[in-house]
């Protein structure tokens, strides 16, 4: 009998396990979200129906998808009626699975280390969901969901996702921030990103086989104080970027010392 489930959320994350679930043979029952012409975007892909009311989340499901903000994460599950006929599943990094227990006895935690854009398919497919379960019997059926899927799970509890989750803010969403200027000064000067691509690349690479610290490179971990000015003279034009240049060579050259 195929899995049956409903997902809340039609943003990132809730497409591609949207998407991913339909094609490993699962049923995406509903597609909900307060956007509606989102949800039927999405459901017209995974054949399921749309709403933007969580009133009216079906009861004959196996799982329970929240895939939505932080922010929003409390206000729709505080929407759903309470039930044990199915498990509840979250999909962030930093909120606790506690936010179900006043809804029902089977919950968890099914979040996907991993950054997703819907434009772009991911070039790394393998990694791991990080789970964390209401019983023994719940997490044993999300290890089974992951493989319906072809991921891997590892156990962890609300506290150290938090900290796995901060990690990843610093490791993809600031690096990405960083990669953002670097092509805005370079959009700037009449010359392309595509220029720092294989660099970006090789240093993405070794991560493979050397620490972070190890594989630093540049004018700030050698103490080029000539060239650093010289980098600061560039930015005048941008005090935010010549801030975050200077705090971060700074922060650099302490880890040496």
């Amino acid at each position: 009998m195929s899995i049956k489930i409903a997902i809340v959320g039609a943003g990132n994350v809730a497409s591609f396990f949207a998407k991913k679930f339909h094609a490993a043979g699962c049923t995406i029952v509903s597609i909900t979200s307060k956007n509606l012409s989102h949800a039927q975007s999405l459901a017209s892909e995974v054949q399921a129906l749309a709403s933007n009311n969580l009133y009216t989340i079906p009861s004959d499901i196996d799982y329970l998808f929240f895939a939505v903000s932080d922010d929003a994460l409390k206000a729709c599950v505080d929407q759903v009626p309470a039930s044990n006929h199915f498990c509840w599943l979250h999909t962030s990094g930093s909120v606790s699975n506690a936010i179900f227990e006043e809804k029902t006895n089977r919950y968890g935690v099914f979040y996907p280390l991993q950054t997703f854009s819907k434009s772009v398919s991911l070039q790394q497919t393998k990694f791991p969901v990080l789970i964390e379960a209401s019983s023994n019997d719940v997490q044993k059926s999300l290890e089974n969901l992951a493989t319906q899927i072809q991921l891997t799970t590892k156990y962890v509890n609300s506290e150290n996702r938090k900290h796995i989750h901060l990690a990843a803010v610093f490791a993809c969403n600031f690096s990405n921030h960083l990669f953002q200027i670097a092509s805005e000064i370079l959009k700037e000067n009449q010359l392309p990103f595509d220029l720092l691509l294989p660099l970006i690349q090789e240093t993405v690479a070794k991560l493979q086989v050397m620490d972070p610290a190890a594989a630093q490179t540049g004018p700030a971990i050698r103490n080029d104080q000539a060239t650093l000015a010289a980098h600061v003279t560039l930015l005048k034009d941008h005090p935010q970027w010549e801030a975050i240049y200077s705090l971060l060579s700074a922060q650099i050259q302490a880890t040496k010392a």
